[in-house]
This record gives structure tokens, sequence and C-alpha cells, in this order.
């Protein structure tokens, strides 16, 4: 077995000439593959892509009838301590409406909830509770309303300041039953029962309907790493690796995987620390020259965030930041400071998305990847003039606000 002494990155060399072996091998192994184009994966979808993607397919009907959705709630009742008591039979179909990702209603019979955090996105204060009670308002009987709390792969649980103890007596949780809340994720849920719907002899004769779940089911497996073609050629890399580092044992294999964590350690704290250079010296330092001050940034290879005073807004910073990998920019609200309802209006043609901490702040189709930071590292000029156009966009559209 190769041992490699942690304290000297100079005798990593062995791993470091394997790992690329590797890399080479599962690059040429994926090239022998037939040739893979996924539109969505293309169109880098976010959680409201993804939420009008489920809308779209759950609304086929066929004669009146919805059996995408009968199949859904068929699953739901299999992951719901309750019992669901739904007849199908005018549903109408959302997205958005309240805030809400997904929302499936007919008045006076039931109501569907569906929070979407494939990305893991952060939960809002009284979330759950706030959609409860705008299906109240939409005449939905209290027993028959439903909440969906869908995750990417089920690691992500909800947090209380979301789900309020009065949401919570709502829906009928308790410390021994979920009631009608209901935690699904699309790894373990909706990959499944896609494969299971394109089976359905309706589904059969409905080319585009057939297209777009082959389509998303392949993106969903790619996403959560379930392709069988990926877990083929990763069981012969593992062969390979095994030979090349000559392990025949549980203890030599767990002392080079201490070996490569440490390894590891050193090239992420090296990236972070070429990537907060970058960012403070080619990014910090232009936007400051154009007029703009920092009030706080953090820059790492997984944390990245940019705060701006913006000069005429005295309630609000404008925030550039990243969350699970995604950016997200819009004005946040100072602690301490409240926004007129009709300026948080007028902010809506240029933000679709509103809470109590945010005047305004939407999703970008920009991923935090080894490609976005290497359009940092060669074209940071072009990061700075996006910051600034967005900047520039949101003091016009708010002139004469009290921001």
């Amino acid at each position: 077995m190769i041992t490699i002494p942690t304290d000297n990155i100079n005798n990593a060399d062995v791993l470091l000439k394997i790992a690329r072996e590797l890399y080479e091998l599962y690059n040429s192994k994926m090239n022998e593959l037939p040739y893979s184009m996924n539109i969505i994966s293309e169109l880098h979808a976010n959680e409201n892509a993804n939420s009008r993607i489920l809308r779209g397919l759950l609304q086929y009907s066929s004669n009146g009838n919805y059996p995408l959705l009968r199949s859904f709630v068929s699953m739901m009742q299999s992951k719901c301590c309750a019992n669901i008591d739904i007849e199908i039979n005018t549903p109408i179909f959302s997205n958005e409406e309240n805030r809400i990702d997904l929302f499936i209603k007919e008045k006076n019979k039931y109501a569907i909830i569906v929070e979407n955090k494939i990305w893991g996105a952060k939960d809002m204060e009284e979330q759950i509770g706030r959609y409860v009670k705008y299906a109240l308002s939409c005449s939905i009987p209290k027993n028959k309303i439903y909440v969906i709390y869908l995750t990417g792969d089920g690691s992500k649980e909800i947090t209380d300041n979301s789900l309020t103890d009065e949401a919570k007596k709502f829906l009928r949780v308790t410390s021994k039953s979920d009631g009608r809340f209901i935690t699904m994720n699309f790894k373990d849920n909706i990959v499944p029962w896609l494969e299971e719907i394109i089976t359905l002899g309706n589904v059969k004769y409905e080319p585009l309907l057939s297209s777009a779940i082959i389509q998303y089911t392949d993106y969903l497996k790619q996403e959560f790493e379930l392709r069988n073609e990926d877990k083929i050629i990763e069981s012969q890399l593992e062969i390979v690796m095994m030979e090349k580092l000559q392990i025949n044992s549980l203890s030599e294999l767990l002392q080079t995987w201490d070996e490569v964590y440490k390894l590891n350690e050193l090239l992420s704290n090296a990236a972070d620390k070429r990537i907060k250079t970058i960012c403070e010296t080619k990014i910090c330092k232009a936007l400051e020259k154009k007029g703009y001050k920092i009030s706080n940034s953090r820059f790492g290879y997984q944390d990245f965030c940019i705060e701006i005073e913006v000069p005429e807004f005295k309630k609000c910073h404008w925030r550039f930041e990243f969350e699970n990998e995604r950016l997200y920019t819009g004005l946040c609200i100072l602690e301490g400071k409240t926004i007129a309802k009709k300026y948080l209006s007028s902010l809506n043609n240029v933000y679709d998305k509103q809470d109590q901490n945010w005047a305004g702040w939407k999703w970008h189709n920009t991923s935090l990847d080894d490609e976005y930071w290497k359009e940092v590292e060669e074209h940071p000029t072009k990061i700075v003039n996006s910051i600034v156009a967005e900047l520039e966009h949101v003091r016009e559209a708010a002139k004469g606000m009290n921001l």
C-alpha cells in the first residue's frame, strides 16, 4: 500500500498522479456512452422551474380524468399519516399563487400545497402557516388541506420557524404523527413515481407528455446520481483505484482515506484563498472605484456574498449571494427598518419574490461551480459589469421610493 505522510504536501505526488489518471479514465468512459443531452439540465432549472414542470405533468387530463394527479395523490397517501379524502373533478393548478410553489385546489373540496425545496432553500418565517391560512381563505375545508414538503434527497428537515406550533396544530402534527404534513423528496419518491407513470396507458399515446417525463426523469437521475451508467463507471473506477493504491485491507483503505482527506483539505483551503484574493482585488475594488461601498463580503468556493450600500437607500442594501450553489440578488431590509407596502408592490417589476427580510429578490440561472470560478478569474470585469447593471436598474426603478 502507498503511504503518504499527511504533514508534507510534497509527498502527495503519488496520490495526485493516481487522481489524474482516474479522472482521465472517467472522462474516457463517459465519452464512450451514447450521446446524451438533457434540455432541462441545459436550462439550469431552479425551484420555480421544477415546480412548473410538476404542475405541467399533474394537470394533464384525458376525457375529464386526471390520471397523473390521481397517481400522485396515491403516492401522497403512502407517505401520509392521515387518511387522504380527495375526490378529483375540476382541479385548478397554479405556481406562485400567494408565493406557494405549487397549489392545487378545488373550492369547498381540498387543497394540496407543495413547498419545493429541491435545492435546499432556507425556510421562511411562518411560511407553512401563511400558506395554510391562504388556503382557508380560498374556501377549503380545514381538514382537507394537505402540505407537501418536497426536498431534494430527504436530508433537509423543516424548521419550527416555518412549521410553527399553530401550523402543526392545524395540520394535526404531533410527536407521534405528521398528520396532514407530508415529507417527500425527489430522489426517493418523485423519480420512482415518474418511472411508474411513464408506463400508464394514457401516457403512451401522448408523445410530448411521455417525452417530457423521460427528460425529467433523466434530469433528476443525473442531479441525484441515480443513472445506471454512472454507477457502472464508478464501480469500474473503484476497481482500478484499489489496484493502483495496492490496498488489501480495511485498515489500509481507512488510512488512505485519511490521507486523501488531508490532501483535499489543503487543496480546498488553497482554492478559498485564491478566490478571496481574486474577488477582493478584481471585483470589490472595481465596484468601489465606481462609487459603491461594500458593507459586507464573504468569499470562498462554496460561500460567496457581496453586500453593497446604495447611496440613496437608507433602509436596505443590495446583496449578491449564493445559496445552495445558486445565485440570487436583491434588496435586503436592514434590521429594525420597515418599508411601506406601496413601495414594496412597486418593486414587483424588478424582483419576483419578497418576504419579511427582503424588499425584493430573484434567483438567477447561475450555479456556483468550477465553470463560474473560471469565469471570475478570467473575466472579472464581466461580473462587475453585471452587478453594476442590476444596481443601476434597481436605482432607476426605485426613484422617489423611501427605501
